[in-house]
Order: structure tokens, then sequence, then C-alpha cells
């Protein structure tokens, strides 16, 4: 509940994402509509204050309010790619049991992600930030609408260095395959896309890794004793 870094100042607006995560459980939601809601909750249910408060899980992590506001725009350009990482990393684990993360400054050294995959992926949430000097209002923490840039692979992860410019897509060996969406796709559809291919029951990830977790804390080790990690760097499953 607050922004890390330095200053680590509070979020005194952090708490309604609390709440929603400890009121689904408790009520139950079914599993696909609470990654759903947390990932474009403001998008599919704009009306419902509780599905706005799920997106609080895009700007939960750590947020460098200095380096966000240097006069270098150079580094304002590299604290802006350590955001995107923390938010792809976190969704990669936390829902896919994957390290996508690893994929930011070359292809994926264990899984098969290729670095165009993790870009793909940051497109989807090129579009998400932190609120910055507002964070006393309430909808400092929730994703602005807007027609995000476009978004380039950048050589070894490099700002300096970057490569061809790539659509918004998922990581490709991961089913379901999808098609690509154009750069003129809005902000709040690049989010409902992905949170569609999360939930789809044709992925394979999702539920076992969701699964997993129940499995780890009700007999105290997951099936996959790394359950933020299924790819080949994680251990193997005890029961395949």
């Amino acid at each position: 509940e607050s922004h890390g870094y330095e200053h680590d100042d509070p979020r005194p607006n952090a708490w309604p994402y609390r709440d929603y995560v400890i009121d689904a459980l408790n009520r139950d939601k079914p599993y696909d509509r609470f990654v759903a809601e947390q990932i474009a909750g403001d998008v599919l249910d704009p009306t419902n204050p509780q599905a706005v408060a799920a997106t609080g899980f895009l700007v939960a992590g750590p947020y460098d309010q200095v380096g966000s506001k240097v006069t270098s725009a150079l580094m304002r350009a590299n604290v802006r790619q350590d955001e995107l990482e923390d938010l792809i990393g976190v969704t990669g684990q936390a829902f896919l049991g994957l390290t996508l993360q690893c994929a930011r400054c070359h292809d994926h050294k264990f899984d098969p992600i290729k670095q165009d995959d993790y870009y793909r992926l940051q497109a989807a949430f090129a579009g998400v930030r932190h609120g910055g000097p507002e964070a006393d209002k309430p909808k400092a923490y929730v994703p602005r609408k807007e027609v995000p840039a476009e978004t380039k692979i950048l050589s070894r992860g490099d700002v300096q260095s970057p490569l061809r410019a790539v659509l918004v897509g998922f990581p490709r060996a991961v089913p379901p395959a999808r098609p690509e969406l154009p750069d003129a796709t809005p902000e709040q559809t690049r989010r409902v896309a992905l949170a569609e291919w999360l939930t789809d029951p044709r992925n394979p990830l999702t539920a076992r890794v969701l699964v997993n977790r129940v499995w780890q804390h009700h007999f105290g080790q997951g099936i996959v004793a790394t359950p933020s990690d299924f790819g080949f760097n994680g251990a193997p499953p005890s029961h395949p």
C-alpha cells in the first residue's frame, strides 16, 4: 500500500483493490471473472465500482516517483520499461506460471517464449500508467483511456536501440492462438483481449496454476513445487 523506492509514499486509495480481492474470495467469485476483472474490469463492467477497483492490480506494483519525473528522457524511458516489465512478470507468474519477463532482452533461455512475444504482450499494457501527482484522488489508480504509442522490440532491452514495431499479441507457445490487434486498437480493447485470452477454456495454464496454488495452501506443497514457474526451469509435477 505504498509506492516503494526511496520515498515509499503511502497510497491512500489502494485499499479498494485489497478489499476487492478479499470480497471476491469470500463470495466465491468465478475465477475466470476474477482474473478478467483485474485486467479489464473498468471496461467489462464500467458502472460497477468493484469491477473498476479490481484494475488496481495493474498499478499495485512499485512506482518510481523520482525516476518518472526526472528531466532526462532516457531515464524516464528506462523507468517506464522497468514498470512494464514488473507488470508483465507479475501477470505471467501469477496467472500462467511463466516467467515472461525473462524475454525482455532476448528469447527466453528455458521456455519457448520469444522476445517479440514479450513486446507483443507489452503492447497490451502500453496504456496502463500510474496516476502520479494525483495520488490523492481515487481515479489515480485507474488506467488511463488512450490509444498507446506503438511498441517496438528493444535490442537487448536497450531503450536507445529500438528495432521493429510489433502489434498487440500473446505468447505463441500458449494456446489459444489469437490474431494480432492493429496499432489503432484502443487501450481498453487491448486489455479485454488479454483478459479473454487468459481466461479462454482452451488456455491450458490458467486453471492449472490456480488449482496448484489451492493444492499448495491445502497440503503444504503444490503438485508443481514452484507455483509461479511451470516452465522448464521450474520443478516437474509430482503427479503428471
